[in-house]
């Protein structure tokens, strides 16, 4: 029986929303390492982003795509969460490892693990890599809110997109659906990668270093309910980038 140890501190919502490259810290990194759906329940846009992390999975007949699961009370936490960063970006976001620092620090900041990196491919890294090897595929893949969108990681990976229902929110680091509030006028992810998440050597924004109108990246838009729909775009929108908890403390 594996049992899950996980600190969940205090926490209170922010009510900055500065657009910038970083966050503010300490200059020292040290994040994770590489590689070693339930219905919408209400019309918030907005949660405290610790409140529904408690709890289990009960099956409502199979997920398929369409919110077969739901939660119930408890305290377990067997799942790999997909956030938002809280802010757009351009493809010009200084290199991968400036994401992956990002998605570690506002996870940090907020009182999750931080166990997370960039939902991203670039010339160094496949996105189907990106979660660890033992948590591919024992784990779903949810919301901030608990609420599941897949089965498991490798699933996104089947080469139908990522399809997920869009009825389920995402939601950023502090809390707010991407989906629906409008300090995300383009509901469009980053995301450098084939269907299968493996990287697109000639679209990922010059290693994601480049903001320019005539450079492109690869891009899916979330209100088509894909995670890797295949749309080039210029490297100059400011688009959405998701980061995924990578492991878990076992």
């Amino acid at each position: 029986m594996m049992v899950l140890c996980v600190s969940s501190p205090g926490l209170q919502r922010r009510s900055g929303h500065q657009r910038g490259k970083g966050t503010e810290g300490g200059s020292g990194f040290s994040g994770p390492a590489r590689d070693p759906g339930a219905v919408r329940t209400g019309g918030e846009s907005t949660i405290n982003p610790l409140q529904f992390r408690e709890g289990e999975f009960e099956s409502k007949g199979g997920f398929h795509g369409k919110g077969s699961w739901s939660l119930t009370g408890g305290s377990s936490r067997l799942q790999l969460t997909l956030v938002a960063l809280n802010q757009p970006h351009s493809g010009d976001m200084m290199g991968l490892d400036m994401v992956d620092r990002m998605c570690y620090e506002q996870a940090k900041a907020m009182g999750l693990a931080p166990h997370y990196r960039a939902f991203i491919s670039s010339h160094k890294q496949d996105l189907v890599h990106v979660v660890y090897p033992g948590f591919r595929e024992a784990l779903p893949v949810t919301n901030l809110r608990g609420d599941v969108m897949f089965w498991n990681w490798r699933s996104i990976f089947s080469g139908n997109g990522g399809s997920f229902s869009p009825r389920i929110p995402i939601y950023s680091f502090d809390g707010r659906d991407v989906l629906s509030d409008p300090f995300w006028p383009k509901k469009s992810i980053w995301h450098g990668s084939t269907s299968r998440g493996l990287r697109m050597v000639d679209k990922h924004c010059e290693t994601w270093r480049a903001d320019n109108l005539s450079v492109t990246g690869q891009s899916s838009s979330l209100t088509s309910g894909l995670l890797l729909g295949q749309q080039t775009r210029s490297c100059s929108n400011e688009f959405i980038v998701l980061c995924i908890e990578t492991h878990k403390n076992l």
